[in-house]
């Protein structure tokens, strides 16, 4: 009997050996199954508020479920909720979020999902939608077998804990920024779980290329942040907050790292990790915030025991002993020196008597991604020094009329990074901060940006008291040229700057005009002597272009530049031709759009508006190309008759992102007749 256990415990060690060297360790996370469900088509709206059709979609025992919509196409009031098990209401879904005709909702813990179609305020017909499929979580004797065998990558015994056992200290501010991964696979359709981070302040997000490898993958990508226990023992949730993926931009097999961009706006609120390009030292300790096999955020930290080692590539990698498990391949490993990304984890190599677990060098990655961050792409530039004021007041004039400087080092509440600028915030403040630029006479376009946020003590909601301009100055005798924005104690974003973080990024402001010529650009805030406002200021871009060969500098621009249908009166109910003309103005390419028509009782745009059932599908325009287009649309049955104009809107789903977003519909010059049916 004890040859027979030393032989089982032998066999055991083995494949646990085998199995955690060099593991590319994505996680499977779900399968799917298909299914028969949708509204009626068209359905008929109800009165606000109440449910028009409601699905039940159930798979016992499964982790998760996700549904997917198909020819999704709602009136613009209704909506679309979708409900837990318990009742709790886990997404709602307009026409215009995510905008798409065919995409998969949010995932929702638990076996059991409730799809609720909702009324708004306008009684009318739209087609709705259908449900094709759905994805399961699945369990682990699913994913390994009958055996209970789970590949881990543990560095000895377990060392992960939940992240809320680390609060107050900067390793669990710095995991705010991190999150969990679901997508689908394109190749063989089943769901996985992976990690990744967010690494500037315009929604860049890194993960491995073994995870995230192309579009088709970011398009089902959906990344879940603040996913954690509330406690450090407990079982109960925080919050949590989920972010599609947007555009896949690159990724590289050797250095196994992948960079796309989130929709949304998730570093307004869980800030982005800074990396730090260059070796590690031998034993330097690191740490990795992760979701391994998916679970709510868990860390460890550890040393660096082999300074390059081979990956894909010779010398690629470092090696470390932090725990990690299936589902961590595409967490951030930083320094506990400095809290920068160091390395980007992918491999698994440790087990119970030795090995290490791989990550690869940013100073392998960084090259690639560097155009991506800097906003250097091609030949756009940010002309601004220390444009996120990571190296203090270095490049700028801060000027207080008390003692605290304008731009501080507090990672709380700073967008990114640890530093910020902080104008106002006391009463009677007088401050400003500014930089001189100078703008080369053969740029084709130049534009200032940047995020702010802002925090008040003011009650009134009419009243200006506190303002912060932002203004292009003369240097010579600070005479003002041009002010680009005023801010008040009305735009207030947030009541707490360190736990409800709600940065704004502005517009953009065209500065092309001040080409040849060297600029100041300030920040100026004024109080006064009570209630004081905060405006915060970070990561501040004034990028030029010498070729406008990209949408920095020439973004599209569509518009309906014809509108006519016929007959002239019709029956509710009955169809209508139209026939319109799309046309792109900009100087960029425009991506597939969607062209819809509602019915007016007046001139103007707005939530009373009637959406006419079908929509015009344009395809890529290149610049100054148009799209001709009739499509039958239907007058929903319910419509009250009598006059009304006929509205036509390009890019009606927010597709595509233009230079001018409020020229984008046209109003018909003859109204339609709706009629009874006799």
């Amino acid at each position: 009997m004890k040859k027979i256990t030393i032989l089982f415990t032998w066999l055991i060690m083995t494949i646990v050996i085998i199995f955690s060297h060099e593991v590319a360790a994505k996680e499977l996370a779900g399968k799917i199954a298909s299914i028969n469900l949708g509204t009626s088509h068209p359905y008929t709206s109800v009165n606000a508020g109440e449910i028009i059709e409601s699905f039940k979609i159930s798979n016992p025992g499964a982790g998760f479920i996700i549904v997917h919509f198909t020819g999704f196409s709602i009136n613009a009031e209704d909506y679309v909720e979708i409900r837990d098990a318990n009742g709790a209401l886990r997404q709602t879904i307009t026409n215009d979020n995510p905008g798409k005709t065919d995409f998969w909702a949010f995932a929702v813990d638990g076996d059991t999902v409730f799809v609720n179609l909702i009324s708004g305020d306008a009684i009318g017909q739209a087609y709705g939608f259908d449900i094709d499929q759905y994805s399961f979580g699945i369990s682990s004797s699913q994913k390994y077998g009958s055996s209970s065998l789970v590949i881990e990558n543990l560095c000895g015994s377990d060392n992960l804990v939940n992240i809320n056992c680390m609060t107050g200290t900067t390793q669990y501010d710095r995991a705010r920024s991190v999150g969990r991964i679901y997508y689908q696979d394109p190749n063989d359709g089943d769901w996985y779980y992976c990690t990744g981070a967010l690494i500037s302040g315009q929604n860049h997000f890194l993960t491995n290329e073994h995870c995230i490898n192309s579009q088709a993958a970011v398009d089902t990508m959906q990344v879940r942040f603040n996913y954690q226990y509330n406690t450090c023992n407990g079982t109960a949730m925080e919050t949590y907050k989920t972010f599609y993926g947007d555009n896949y931009l690159v990724s590289n097999y050797t250095y196994d790292f992948s960079l796309v961009t989130l929709a949304g706006n998730p570093q307004a609120t869980y800030g982005y990790l800074e990396l730090d390009s260059r070796d590690v030292v031998l034993n330097e300790s690191v740490y990795i915030p992760q979701h391994p096999n998916g679970e709510p955020m868990k860390l460890d930290s550890g040393p660096v025991v082999d300074t390059a080692i081979d990956g894909n590539a010779s010398n690629s990698d470092f090696g470390h002993r932090v725990d990690t498990e299936g589902g961590s391949s595409g967490a951030p490993v930083l320094s506990m020196n400095n809290h920068k990304v160091v390395g980007l984890h992918h491999w698994g190599g440790c087990n119970y008597t030795g090995g290490e677990n791989q990550a690869v060098l940013i100073k392998n990655i960084y090259p690639y991604i560097e155009s991506y961050l800097t906003g250097t792409v091609g030949n756009v530039t940010n002309l601004i020094q220390n444009y996120d004021f990571e190296n203090g007041d270095m490049g700028w004039v801060d000027h207080a009329n008390f003692s605290t400087p304008n731009i501080t080092n507090n990672s709380q509440i700073a967008y990114g990074g640890n530093w910020s600028a902080y104008l106002g915030g006391y009463n009677s403040a007088n401050g400003y901060i500014y930089q001189d630029i100078t703008i080369a006479s053969n740029i084709t376009q130049a534009y200032v940006q940047f995020y702010y946020e802002i925090i008040s003590t003011e009650t009134t909601t009419t009243s200006i008291y506190d303002k912060m301009r932002v203004e292009i100055l003369n240097p010579s005798d600070n005479t003002l040229l041009s002010t680009l924005l005023t801010l008040s104690n009305l735009d207030e974003t947030t009541n707490d700057i360190v736990n409800q973080k709600n940065w704004v990024l502005s517009q953009k402001y065209d500065v092309s005009a001040f080409k040849g010529q060297t600029i100041r650009l300030r920040f100026y805030a004024t109080t006064d002597s009570s209630n004081a406002t905060g405006f915060l200021i970070d990561d501040i871009y004034l990028m030029t272009d010498t070729d406008c060969t990209n949408t920095y500098c020439y973004p599209p621009d569509l518009t309906m530049t014809a509108l006519t249908f016929t007959p002239a009166k019709v029956v509710r109910g009955k169809s209508v031709t139209v026939t319109s003309v799309t046309e792109n103005r900009g100087n960029g390419v425009a991506g597939a759009s969607v062209t819809r028509y509602y019915l007016s009782a007046n001139k103007k745009k707005n939530n009373k508006d009637i959406l006419l059932i079908n929509s015009s599908a344009v395809q890529v325009l290149n610049a100054a190309a148009s799209s001709f287009l009739t499509t039958s649309v239907t007058i929903p049955a319910n419509t009250r008759t009598g006059s009304y104009y006929m509205i036509a809107c390009a890019d009606d789903t927010k597709q595509v992102s233009e230079s001018n977003e409020n020229n984008n519909c046209k109003i018909s010059k003859k109204k339609i007749k709706v009629k009874k049916k006799k």
